[in-house]
């Protein structure tokens, strides 16, 4: 670096633009590469040779070598995610504060608290005051959660048996809306963001064969609209191809497709897949993800449910599987799993607004 004061008072022309910080464009100045100019005690003129040299990526066309060396590696291949804090949603930061009042809930407000708990596990009707009650004891419920280790969430299940009840769901939804907030975007917003997605698959040659014929049955068959949410979440696996597990296993298509919904033929068919995935996870010592089961054809779909190791709901539609099945992940933090993990983080960022 010790030539570079010796070009302070020199006129230097690059890119026929004189190299002086006035004539830099707005856009092209980097905050990063102003600091380390000032660290480094260096001109004006040197940050604006810097700038149109060093720093800006050659233009493709010129078919010449990026550039590289000291200062682009500095600036370019420093770790930015221990420099630059992410910032966080409203969402995120309400839900935080949530969490802080349950978990320094007063001695007096525990017990009036457990009150209403005793309560809800022995009493499931009338709708009203379990709904009531429900959303009153949620930061006693929270601290449960928070402090729950068990990876079937026995203890909580256990303490508030109505999450396990047939209606359960609609006692997620209350948590979630208390938490995050209510939406609606994925009920409001679904039809529109399939017709955009499906004509973008359209135009994208997927080459998974058994996505293709999705998407030929899609096109030349009568199908539900069950069926055909079905078939775009399936493609989706296509499209944004699975990444690989922390185990370093790569799923396959496949398998990530199948993570988020099984169709089954019959009920019975239903009853030995969700036993079969339950005694498989049960002997690998994992918890059960939650999975969306359907009961039919994509012509005719006559049932949805979603399951997990303990909690198993019947659902009206594909949409609403989807929406108890994000809810859960952030009510009670079951995972998604990690095959299809993508897909799920983009139904909740883009619909629910939550990283």
């Amino acid at each position: 670096m010790n030539f570079l004061p010796k070009v302070e008072n020199v006129s230097v022309i690059v890119n026929d633009t004189l190299a002086d910080y006035e004539n830099i464009d707005e856009g092209d100045h980097d905050p990063e590469l102003q600091n380390l100019v000032e660290e480094w005690n260096l001109c004006a003129s040197v940050y604006a040779i810097l700038i149109q040299t060093y720093y800006n990526l050659r233009d493709a066309k010129a078919e010449k070598k990026h550039p590289s060396g000291l200062i682009y590696d500095r600036l370019r291949n420093r770790n930015k995610k221990r420099l630059i804090r992410a910032k966080s949603s409203e969402t995120e930061n309400t839900y935080c504060k949530k969490k802080s009042i349950a978990l320094s809930l007063p001695e007096d407000e525990i017990t009036k608290l457990s009150t209403l708990k005793n309560w809800l596990r022995n009493n499931f009707a009338p709708a009203d005051e379990v709904q009531a009650k429900w959303k009153e004891s949620m930061p006693l419920r929270l601290r449960a959660i928070i402090d729950e280790v068990d990876i079937e969430k026995c203890y909580v299940l256990s303490e508030w048996p109505r999450i396990t009840d047939e209606t359960g769901y609609l006692l997620i939804d209350s948590d979630f809306d208390h938490l995050f907030g209510k939406s609606d975007k994925l009920f409001n917003d679904w039809e529109e963001f399939s017709e955009n997605f499906l004509n973008y698959v359209r135009i994208n040659n997927i080459k998974d064969d058994r996505s293709r014929k999705l998407m030929h049955i899609l096109e030349e068959s009568t199908i539900c609209q069950g069926g055909r949410d079905v078939i775009l979440c399936f493609v989706f696996h296509a499209l944004i191809k699975p990444t690989r597990r922390a185990n370093g296993k790569l799923p396959t298509i496949l398998e990530a497709q199948l993570d988020v919904y099984y169709l089954c033929d019959t009920y019975d068919e239903y009853i030995e897949a969700i036993q079969t995935t339950r005694q498989e996870c049960a002997t690998a010592k994992i918890q059960v993800a939650p999975r969306i089961y359907a009961v039919g054809s994509f012509e005719s779909i006559e049932e949805f449910y979603v399951a997990t190791g303990k909690i198993e709901y019947r659902l009206p539609s594909f949409l609403r599987c989807l929406d108890v099945i994000i809810k859960l992940k952030h009510v009670l933090d079951y995972p998604f799993p990690e095959s299809c993990e993508i897909f799920w983080c983009f139904i909740t960022r883009y619909f629910y607004g939550i990283d």
